[in-house]
C-alpha cells in the first residue's frame, strides 16, 4: 500500500472513531440515578426539561412498611442531578400521590391520621418546592384512604380510594370513595359507591376505587376492586353520578392503572391468574381486546406513546425484577426490557419524555442488602439505559484495531 493511500485510510478510520464517539456522547441522555432511602412513588417532567419525584424516605422494614418515614419532593436537572429536595410531611401513611400543575408547580396527597381516623392530606406546592396551602379530607364518620390523584381539565383535582366504617373488622363496610376538589383545594363534591346493579349482595364485597381518568365529556372512569375474582369499571358524570358499570371477572384480578386511549376507549393494567393483564375497552367499557403477559406478574403503570402504542411498567413473575414493555396500539409486544443487574428493583411510575425516550421511578435494592433506594432512570425510545451502547463497542473495537495495525505496519516499514 502506498504511503499516501495508507495515510488516507488512517484518516478515514480516525474519522470513524470520532463519529462513533460522537454517537456515544449523543446517548448521554440515558442514565440511572439512585438517591437516599427508600422509594420513588411518582415522577413528572418539569417545564425546564428536568424531573420531579415524589417519594418516601426512611428505614425500610423487610416485608413492607417504613419507620422514621418522611414524604419528600426531589427536583433534578435533565441528567438526574439533584437541584433541591424538600421534606413535605413527616410520618405519612402509604400511598403518596403526585401530579404537576399547569403553572409549573405540584400537587401532592398523602395519607394521614386525623382524630384517630385515617384521611388524606393534600397540598399545593410551587415550582421551588414551597408549600402554598394544604387541606385535609375525610369521609364524615369513616376512615379513608386515597389511591390516585388526577389533575382535571377545570384546573381542579379528583381523588379516588376507599372509605370504611367501624364495622370493617367483620369484612363489611368498605365503599369506593371519590372526591372532587377545585383549584383552591375546596371540596366540590364527594361520593361513596357500593350499590352496583351488576352485583347481587353489596355486603358480600369490599369496594376500593383503584385508579381514575377523566373522560372526554368531563365525567370520570374509575376501576374498582370488589373481590379476589371481581373488578368493576365504573363511569361517572362530571358531578359524580353513577352512569354505568362493567363487571370484569377472573381469578386474582386487580387493576393498578387506567388511561384514556387516543383512539377512544380505555386501557386498564394489572394482574389476573398471577400474570400481568391488559384490557382495552371502547368508550362504553365494552371489551375490544385483552392480553396476559407471560413471565410478568403485574403491570403497575401504563402510558400511551407518541406512535399510538403503549408502554407498560411491570414486575417479573420470578421476583422483584422490573420491566418496561412496549406494544403497538393493538397490544402486540414490540420490545421488552428487563432490569435485573442492580439486584431487586421495582417501578412505580413511568412517562414518555419530550425526546421520545422514557423516564421511570421506583426503588432498587443492591444484591445482599436490605436497604432500598429511590431510583430514577432515563431510557432511550427502546428502554435501553447503557453507559456505553453495546452496538457501538464492536465497530469501535474493529476500527481501533485496524488503525493500530496500519500504524504498526508503517512504523515497521519506516525502520526497515
Amino acid at each position: 500500500m502506498s504511503s499516501k493511500l495508507s495515510r488516507l485510510v488512517i484518516l478515514i478510520l480516525v474519522a470513524l472513531i470520532f463519529s462513533l464517539i460522537g454517537l456515544v456522547c449523543a446517548s448521554s441522555a440515558m442514565w440511572s440515578q439512585t438517591y437516599g432511602p427508600v422509594e420513588g412513588i411518582s415522577v413528572t417532567q418539569t417545564t425546564d426539561g428536568g424531573y420531579a419525584i415524589a417519594g418516601t424516605m426512611g428505614d425500610y422494614i423487610s416485608g413492607g412498611g417504613y419507620t422514621n418515614a418522611t414524604c419528600v419532593l426531589i427536583k433534578t436537572d435533565s441528567d438526574g442531578n439533584i437541584q433541591w429536595n424538600k421534606t413535605i410531611i413527616d410520618n405519612p401513611r402509604p400511598n403518596t400521590l403526585f401530579v404537576n400543575t399547569t403553572e409549573g408547580g405540584y400537587a401532592l396527597a398523602v395519607g394521614v391520621i386525623v382524630s384517630l381516623r385515617t384521611g388524606v392530606w393534600f397540598t399545593k406546592i410551587d415550582s421551588h418546592g414551597n408549600l402554598q396551602w394544604n387541606r385535609t379530607y375525610q369521609e364524615p364518620g369513616y376512615y379513608a384512604n386515597a389511591n390516585q390523584l388526577v389533575h382535571t381539565s377545570d384546573e381542579g383535582y379528583v381523588l379516588v380510594g376507599s372509605a370504611w366504617g367501624d364495622e370493617w373488622t367483620s369484612g363489611k363496610g368498605y365503599k369506593a370513595w371519590v372526591i372532587k376538589i377545585d383549584s383552591s383545594g375546596d371540596v366540590q363534591w364527594q361520593r361513596t359507591y357500593e350499590n352496583f346493579s351488576s352485583l347481587d349482595n353489596r355486603f358480600a364485597y369490599k369496594f376500593s376505587a383503584g385508579s381514575i381518568v377523566q373522560d372526554v365529556d368531563g365525567g370520570y372512569i374509575f376501576t374498582c376492586w370488589v373481590r379476589s375474582d371481581i373488578a368493576l369499571l365504573v363511569k361517572l358524570d362530571q358531578d359524580g353520578n353513577l352512569q354505568w358499570e362493567k363487571k370484569i371477572e377472573g381469578d386474582g384480578i386487580g387493576f393498578r392503572s387506567i388511561i384514556r386511549a387516543n383512539n377512544g376507549g380505555f386501557v386498564l393494567t394489572g394482574t389476573m391468574d398471577s400474570l400481568a393483564y391488559v384490557i382495552k375497552t371502547d368508550s362504553l367499557g365494552n371489551l375490544e381486546w385483552n392480553r396476559t403477559i407471560e413471565k410478568l406478574y403485574v403491570l403497575h403503570s401504563v402510558v400511551q406513546s407518541k406512535d399510538g402504542g403503549y408502554l407498560f411498567a411491570g414486575t417479573t413473575y420470578y421476583g422483584n425484577v422490573s420491566s418496561l414493555m412496549k406494544t403497538d396500539f393493538q397490544g402486540n409486544i414490540e420490545w421488552n426490557a428487563i432490569y435485573s443487574g442492580l439486584g431487586q428493583a421495582g417501578i412505580s411510575s413511568v412517562l414518555q419524555t419530550d425526546d421520545e425516550g422514557y423516564v421511570f421511578t421506583g426503588w432498587t435494592c443492591p444484591h445482599n442488602s436490605s436497604e432500598r433506594n429511590i431510583w430514577l432512570v432515563k431510557t432511550d425510545e427502546h428502554g435501553i439505559i447503557p453507559e456505553f451502547p453495546s452496538w457501538i463497542l464492536l465497530p469501535l473495537f474493529l476500527v481501533v484495531t485496524l488503525v493500530g495495525i496500519l500504524i504498526k505496519k508503517r512504523v515497521f516499514q519506516f525502520h526497515s
